[in-house]
């Protein structure tokens, strides 16, 4: 889509300056005009011609890098139990059976925090005469208070690492655990450009936290999160099996997924 695009703005692009080319040079020079307009025309149509031809090495070098990632994927998850030397000190302490997934440093804790209470009224009262000259006012405020808007808030910055049995969040001055056995879900939301959260909400706890950083990192880290729910739940041979169907039909010739759909009369 983004290439379509970009190809539609430059043929536009080197269409309007032929035409501007044309109309301001036409009446006064008409032999240069149309050589400038035969020019750009040319060279749009060699422009085009690369990039057409570019287009196949592309798409080749995309799915040779996301058969390389699915590779990966594959070889790390059915081993995922030997990837990583608990014993060695990480500043850390992991249970007997405990095995790291994912190590992210320089992740952000977010939680929601509401703002500051507002308040909205007025004044009220009425006057009574003390003496000819001097009055007094009693007066009284009326109104009320609006709590502020809860928004999502950057809690502490730290170190969070993902394992088979839990979340840990460790930072300057907060830190957060998630038991995936009470998680009751995962959901990615992006805050803004490139700065996405992982929220992780867990029975027993009020407030939800989330695991905050750059939109590669959050997706890594939610697939590592899928990864050990689905330890968790006993479903680890299931979770792998969907990683080899993807790269099945990639590396398959003539799968029903590359396939184009027939043509609609």
């Amino acid at each position: 889509m983004v290439g379509k695009q970009t190809a539609g703005c430059s043929t536009w692009g080197w269409v309007t300056i032929g035409v501007l080319s044309l109309i301001g040079l036409a009446g006064e020079y008409p032999i240069p005009a149309t050589g400038i307009t035969i020019l750009v025309l040319l060279i749009w149509v060699v422009l085009r011609r690369k990039k057409k031809s570019e287009e196949p090495k592309i798409e080749a070098a995309n799915q040779a890098d996301r058969i390389k990632r699915l590779q990966d994927e594959i070889a790390f998850f059915s081993d995922y139990k030997n990837q990583f030397r608990e014993e060695i000190p990480s500043g850390f302490v992991f249970g007997p059976d405990e095995h790291v997934i994912a190590m992210v440093e320089g992740a952000v804790l977010v939680e929601s925090r509401r703002g500051p209470t507002q308040f909205r009224g007025g004044s009220t009262g009425v006057s009574f005469r003390v003496t000819k000259r001097i009055s007094v006012r009693q007066s009284g405020i009326r109104g009320q208070s609006i709590p502020g808007e809860e928004s999502p808030t950057v809690v502490d910055q730290g170190t969070f690492v993902v394992t088979d049995q839990r979340g840990m969040f460790v930072g300057q001055k907060e830190s957060r655990e998630f038991d995936w056995s009470k998680l009751l879900s995962y959901r990615f939301v992006e805050l803004r450009k490139n700065a996405c959260v992982l929220y992780l909400p867990t029975s027993g706890r009020q407030k939800v936290s989330g695991i905050g950083a750059d939109e590669k990192t959050t997706r890594d880290v939610e697939q590592r999160v899928a990864f050990a729910v689905a330890v968790t739940t006993g479903r680890q041979d299931a979770f792998i099996s969907q990683i080899e169907e993807e790269l099945k039909k990639l590396t398959t010739p003539g799968s029903p997924g590359d396939a184009l759909p027939p043509p609609v009369d």
